[in-house]
């Protein structure tokens, strides 16, 4: 008898029981649903702003590198003609300045022997460097006063043979390579930026988009 009245109750309810369970199923579908739609709306709008943003900053940075990478390249230009030129200069001059170079030469090797005392000494814990920026801060004293009084140099070669033999005016290596470095680093910041800001934004929402469509069976990008 039981066995009946549970069977019509199922008869009579199930239909009824079926749907409103289905409903339920579906309440709670509706949540995560309304999730998934946000996110690849969301993502669809990071895309077109991410599009307005490399449309706006693109050219800005396409700009500023134009313009840095030409002031490198006229450095660079600079500084292959400059030095080029100073090149040529010393190889005209050089039988005429053979002399001071071997006597310069000849010099810097002398001053090895001091050199290994004073790195000795400073071994040691004697401040032997101090001293010779001493000695040296008092020779260079001494000969601008010869210099003012006679016009001869006492530890550095005639002003003639200097612009003869050393002197050129010519774009020195570490200032090339600062301009490098600061090309370098405006790129990094803010030039890369800018021109690819758009790109990471427009890439960060279409991935939005799918990790939302594909976050139901769990695999992310």
């Amino acid at each position: 008898m039981a066995n009946i009245q549970e069977g019509f109750i199922d008869q009579i309810l199930g239909p009824i029981i079926g749907p409103i369970t289905q409903m339920g199923n579906l309440m709670e579908m509706l949540p995560k649903l309304f999730q998934i739609i946000t996110e690849v709306v969301m993502g669809i709008k990071d895309i077109f702003l991410g599009l307005a943003r490399e449309f706006q900053e693109f050219p800005q940075g396409a700009f500023y590198l134009g313009v840095h990478l030409a002031i490198f390249v006229q450095y660079l230009g600079v500084f292959a003609f400059t030095n080029l030129f100073c090149a040529m200069q010393m190889i005209q001059n050089f039988t005429s300045c053979f002399f001071w170079y071997a006597l310069d030469i000849f010099g810097k090797i002398l001053y090895l022997v001091p050199q290994v005392f004073i790195l000795f000494f400073s071994l040691l814990g004697v401040p032997a460097r101090d001293i010779e920026k001493q000695i040296w801060d008092g020779l260079e004293s001494l000969d601008r006063i010869v210099v003012d009084a006679s016009g001869y140099h006492l530890i550095h070669f005639s002003k003639d043979v200097r612009d003869r033999c050393y002197n050129c005016k010519r774009l020195s290596t570490s200032a090339l390579i600062g301009r490098a470095a600061d090309t370098f680093n405006d790129i990094n910041d803010p030039i890369l930026p800018l021109m690819t800001g758009g790109l990471l934004d427009m890439f960060n929402g279409a991935r939005r988009s799918v990790n939302a469509v594909l976050s139901p069976i769990g695999i992310s990008v």
